[in-house]
C-alpha cells in the first residue's frame, strides 16, 4: 500500500525502504499506552542536518519530518537529510538561505515554507516549489492558508485556485511581536476566530503577555490578560508558544510565571501552579517549546529543570529523563521548539547549535526483578518454573514458600493469597506444573505434599495419587516428568 501510494504522489521510490523502518518501528508507540520510559537520539551536522539551529518541524502525511533552520530547507526519511537548494537552471526550485519562517501542511498535503524573502509552496505532486510573495505561513484551515506579511498583514490563500485575499491589519495596541510567538497562531473554526499570542520584545527583554482573538467575520478584536499569580510586581508575563488541546478545548500557554491553561468554552485562564507546586518554584523560568503528545499530556520547556510533562488528568509533573540529569539538560537547554508528531515521537529544537533530539517512548525489553527486603512479595529462593495462566498472567514456582503470580498488564508480582489455599498447602513450597485455563484448574506439586489438582474458582484442592498397573501407589518425587495429555 506504501509503495502504491508513492507511486501515485511521485515520491522518488528509493524513500521508501527507509520509510518502511520508519514507520514499522513507530506502531508499537501508537498502540501502547502512557510511557514512562524514552530513549534520545540525536540528530546534528554529521548526520546530515543542514543547520544546527531549528525552530520548526512538521511531520507531513507521508511521514517525512520537515526540518526549519538558518540553512536550507530538510526533509528527513528516518535514517537521511534531503537538503534542498537553489538550481538556477531548474525551475521550481527553493531559492532562501532560510526556512525560519514556519512549517504548514494543508488539507492538500502541500507544505508552505516561510523564509527571509518570500512565501514558498512545495507541491507533493509534482515535487516542485513555486513563489509567493514575502509573507510567513501561521496555519491551515480546510480551505485556506493564513499568513501574515511585514507590517501586520493577515491574509488568506485559497489552496485550489491560489487566489489570495487580505483578512485584517495588526495594529500597535495589538502587541502582536513578530517572533517564534506568530507561528503558535491558533484558529478556532466553530467562532471563525483567529487566536494569537501578544507580547513585546523590546531592548532584549520581554513584557506583556495575554491573548488577542480577531473575529475574521467582522474583525472584531478582544483581548485577554491573565492575572499576576505570584503577584510579583513587574512579573514578566510572557509567552512565545501554545498548543490547542481538542479533547479539553482549551490552550495551553508556556508563560514565564508558569503553564497556563485558557478554556475557550467561557474564556478563562486557569494557572497550573493552583494544581502543581513545581510551576511556583522562586527560580521558575521558561524557555519555548510547547506540544501534546498523543495521551493528552502537555510537553513544555522550562528552564532551570527542562523539559517537563505534565499530565492534566492527574495534575502530575514527570521528566522524561528523571534519572539522567545530563540528558535531561542536553534535550532542554535553550530549547526553541517541542513538537509531538502523529507517531508518538516528541522532537526537540534549539536556537543553539544543537541539531535536533528525537525523543523516543519504549518499553523496556528486560525487566530485572530482585529481592528487596523491604517488599513482601520480593524473591528471595531460587526461581523454578514459569507456567501460562492465561489472562495475561504467569505463575512462577520458587523454592521459597508461596509462588507468585505475575500480572502482565501491571508488571506487578503478587503473591498468591494464604487464604485461597488448603489448608495443607499454606506455607509451603509449591511448582506450578501446568494450568489448565480452559477448565480453570491448577496442577501443583509440593516437595512435602505431592501433587494436587487446584480448582481456581472454588479455592478447592485434592491430593492426586498415582499408582501403577497392580494398583499401588506411587512415590512421584520427579516434577520434571509432568506433561499435559490431550
Amino acid at each position: 500500500k506504501m509503495e502504491t501510494s508513492c507511486q501515485t504522489q511521485g515520491i522518488n521510490l528509493s524513500f521508501v525502504k527507509h520509510l518502511f523502518i520508519f514507520f514499522s518501528s513507530f506502531f508499537f508507540f501508537q498502540l501502547s499506552t502512557a510511557q514512562d520510559n524514552y530513549r534520545a537520539v540525536h540528530w546534528g551536522l554529521k548526520e546530515g542536518l543542514s543547520h544546527p539551529c531549528v525552530y520548526h518541524m512538521l511531520k507531513d502525511a507521508n511521514g517525512f519530518l520537515w526540518t526549519g533552520t538558518q540553512g536550507a530547507l530538510c526533509r528527513f526519511d528516518g535514517s537521511e537529510f534531503k537538503k534542498y537548494y537553489y538550481d538556477p537552471l531548474k525551475s521550481g526550485t527553493f531559492n532562501a538561505k532560510t526556512s525560519f519562517g514556519g512549517l504548514v501542511e494543508d488539507s492538500l498535503h502541500h507544505i508552505w515554507i516561510g523564509t527571509e524573502r518570500d512565501l514558498y509552496r512545495y507541491d507533493i505532486l509534482a515535487d516542485t516549489f513555486t513563489r509567493f510573495q514575502q509573507g510567513n505561513p501561521l496555519l491551515a484551515t480546510r480551505d485556506e492558508l493564513i499568513g501574515i506579511e511585514p507590517g501586520g498583514i493577515v491574509f488568506a490563500y485559497n489552496i485550489h485556485s491560489l487566489t489570495k485575499r487580505n483578512l485584517i491589519t495588526l495594529a500597535p495596541a495589538d502587541s502582536i511581536w513578530p517572533g517564534l510567538n506568530l507561528f503558535y497562531s491558533f484558529f478556532d473554526e466553530r467562532s471563525n476566530s483567529l487566536w494569537m499570542l501578544r507580547g513585546d520584545h523590546t531592548n532584549n527583554r520581554w513584557s506583556g503577555g495575554g491573548l488577542l482573538q480577531i473575529n475574521l467575520t467582522s474583525g472584531e478584536k478582544k483581548y485577554f490578560r491573565w492575572p499576576c499569580y505570584k503577584n510579583v510586581p513587574g512579573h514578566d508575563h510572557s509567552a512565545e508558544a501554545m498548543c490547542y488541546d481538542r479533547q479539553r478545548n482549551c490552550l495551553w500557554i508556556n508563560s514565564a510565571e508558569g503553564l497556563m491553561q485558557f478554556t475557550l468554552e467561557d474564556r478563562q485562564f486557569h494557572f497550573a501552579g493552583e494544581k502543581n507546586s513545581f510551576f511556583n518554584s522562586p527560580d521558575y523560568h521558561r524557555y519555548v517549546g510547547i506540544d501534546l503528545d498523543l495521551q493528552g499530556r502537555v510537553w513544555l520547556a522550562t528552564n532551570p529543570k527542562g523539559i517537563v510533562i505534565y499530565d492534566p488528568a492527574d495534575h502530575s509533573v514527570t521528566f522524561p529523563f528523571g534519572q539522567d540529569s545530563t540528558l535531561q539538560k542536553e534535550i532542554s537547554d535553550a530549547n526553541a521548539c517541542i513538537y509531538s508528531d502523529r507517531d508518538g515521537i516528541v522532537w526537540s529544537g534549539f536556537w543553539l547549535g544543537k541539531g535536533i533530539y528525537q525523543i523516543v517512548p519504549f518499553s523496556p525489553s528486560v525487566v530485572h526483578y530482585k529481592k528487596e527486603a523491604s517488599i513482601s512479595n520480593s524473591f528471595i529462593g531460587t526461581i523454578t518454573n514459569f507456567q501460562n495462566a492465561g489472562q495475561s498472567k504467569i505463575w512462577i514456582g520458587s523454592q521459597d514458600a508461596l509462588h507468585r503470580i505475575y500480572d502482565a498488564h501491571t508488571g506487578a508480582i503478587e503473591l498468591l493469597p494464604d487464604n485461597d489455599l488448603p489448608p495443607e498447602l499454606k506455607q509451603t513450597a509449591i511448582l506450578p506444573i501446568w494450568i489448565d485455563t480452559l477448565a480453570d484448574r491448577a496442577f501443583l506439586y509440593c516437595f512435602s505434599k505431592g501433587t494436587w489438582m487446584y480448582d481456581l474458582n472454588t479455592k478447592n484442592g485434592q491430593r492426586l495419587i498415582f499408582k501403577d498397573s497392580a494398583n499401588q501407589e506411587i512415590n512421584v518425587s520427579e516434577r520434571g516428568g509432568f506433561k499435559p495429555f490431550k
